[in-house]
């Protein structure tokens, strides 16, 4: 029995392509199930056999591409030595840190971002942000003091070595200095500009 590609092509280069038994071919169902399923008449022994153009290598395309996530995790960390070979955008937060700890029964310290599902009214500090729980998009707000409002973010942060040009920016953007160490965070506000976050 012959194999071809679905797709009708010689070289299978349709988008999924999977190998079937040749259509002009008196049909071998074990045989045809085989070839559409591994790609070829015989199982291969392992995964490192299994062809490309067949439902398992399309699980298995899939499979190593959950696996890659979950062994980088969730994007941040919380470990006190520097991490080496991370992706662009991963946040790390130092566990022994020279941060200043302040003693909250005598300074008030108001989060920077609050996680849920009504507007925060507490508290309130110009930078802050918000991100809306119950929302489906996760939408984010950046609370403006002058205006006495929460201002929706226009877009996701930016994440590049310059300030991002302010033409069509949307007050609340938000954009990551990916030059300075620490990483910056900068909120864009239409009467001065850019600003570092929080300040």
């Amino acid at each position: 029995m012959a194999i071809e590609n679905i797709d009708g092509t010689t070289g299978g280069d349709g988008p999924y392509n999977t190998s079937i038994p040749g259509l002009a071919d008196n049909a071998d169902i074990q045989e045809a199930l085989r070839i559409y399923h591994y790609g070829s008449k015989t199982p291969p022994a392992n995964l490192s056999g299994v062809t490309s153009k067949s439902v398992a290598g399309h699980l298995k395309s899939i499979s190593d591409r959950v696996q890659l996530v979950e062994s980088t995790g969730i994007g941040s960390g919380y470990q006190a030595n520097e991490p080496t070979s991370v992706p662009n955008g991963y946040l790390w937060v130092d566990a022994d840190s020279a941060a200043p700890v302040f003693d909250e029964s005598i300074v008030s310290v108001p989060s920077v971002v609050k996680y849920q599902n009504s507007q925060p009214t507490t508290n309130l500090v110009d930078g802050m942000l918000w991100v809306d729980k119950d929302d489906q998009f996760l939408t984010t707000y950046v609370y403006d003091q002058a205006a006495t409002s929460w201002v929706r973010t226009g877009q996701v942060a930016k994440y590049q070595n310059a300030a991002p040009s302010i033409t069509n920016v949307v007050e609340g953007s938000l954009w990551v200095d990916k030059d300075s160490s620490p990483l910056m965070m900068y909120v864009f506000d239409s009467s001065v500009g850019w600003r570092p976050l929080g300040v």
